[in-house]
């Protein structure tokens, strides 16, 4: 089975290219998915090792990104903002 956050860093690389391309119905797909993982991933220990924390960083900036980018089209993508931002806080809990 694949590593859960080397899956989490493709599907924000995926989301950040579908934001920047003003695809906010595959942005969604894609952040349905991601959020799929999250929730797979809560409540487990944290990432193990330093290469899954360093992917975790990763995810966290390239998020971050997708956030500015729909934030400058908020009024195109509504819930794919509230959905981002929901999930942002739970891929932050593994920031730490």
């Amino acid at each position: 089975m694949n590593n859960p956050y080397t899956q989490l860093l493709e599907l924000t690389k995926k989301m950040l290219t579908h934001s920047e391309k003003k695809e906010w119905d595959e942005l969604i797909a894609y952040e349905k998915k991601r959020e799929a993982i999250i929730e797979e991933i809560t409540g487990k220990p944290l990432a193990a090792n330093s290469s899954d924390s360093d992917t975790l960083r990763e995810i966290i900036v390239l998020n971050e990104k997708v956030l500015a980018v729909t934030k400058e089209n908020q009024e195109n993508y509504g819930k794919a903002l509230l959905d981002l931002k929901r999930n942002t806080k739970k891929t932050s809990l593994y920031q730490e």
